[in-house]
């Protein structure tokens, strides 16, 4: 048995761990790990708690943590970059230029720069830039901060109405007795009404 903090743990533990790490949902977890259903939930919690249980799950979570994969901080600050970006950055001299020290450079989405010569041999160099836009980095980070309000459902509710269709010539019959009902007379379907 491998140890998990100061003590030796279960093969359900390690899976436990192992399974926490890749799904991020401790009742999956505790399913996965071979715990019973029924109390899946209430042994997740209880294995979260342990302090060793966490501590091998930070100790896992660091070992598979590839430096390729932007962490949160670094999404945040890319996107504040293209956020930030004006075509102000871009434009030196009256001329447009990306280096790399332009503030903000992440926010070029294209660059194109063509150097050539006009009709009488003299050099001309021609450049235009286009930039992502900034309101959907903007979007983009404050979904990551939970900036939005929760979304509103409507919920609709079907609606049937039974018309029943009686000329004025059946409905005076009814009324009078003459001729059956079909579900009750009119005065008492108007009284049903007004109560």
């Amino acid at each position: 048995m491998s140890e998990i903090g100061n003590r030796k743990s279960s093969a359900k533990e390690r899976a436990f761990v192992i399974e926490f790490v890749l799904c991020r949902n401790g009742t999956q977890a505790a399913i996965k790990a071979k715990y019973s259903k029924k109390s899946a939930t209430a042994i997740a919690s209880e294995l979260l708690r342990k302090p060793s249980i966490r501590a091998a799950i930070e100790k896992l979570e660091a070992e598979i943590a590839s430096p390729k994969i932007m962490n949160i901080r670094e999404r945040q600050e890319r996107l504040s970059e293209i956020g930030r970006g004006r075509l102000t950055d871009f434009v030196k001299n009256g001329k447009v230029e990306l280096e790399e020290d332009t503030p903000n450079a992440g926010a070029a989405k294209e660059f194109y720069r063509r150097d050539g010569f006009d009709r009488d041999g003299n050099p001309v160099a021609t450049s235009s830039i286009k930039l992502t836009d900034p309101i959907e980095a903007i979007r983009e980070l404050n979904k990551l901060g939970g900036d939005y309000p929760p979304s509103r459902h409507l919920v609709g509710h079907r609606v049937v109405f039974e018309v029943i269709h009686i000329d004025r010539g059946k409905r005076e019959e009814i009324e009078e007795g003459k001729a059956p009902a079909i579900a009750g007379s009119f005065k008492e379907l108007e009284e049903g009404e007004e109560n």
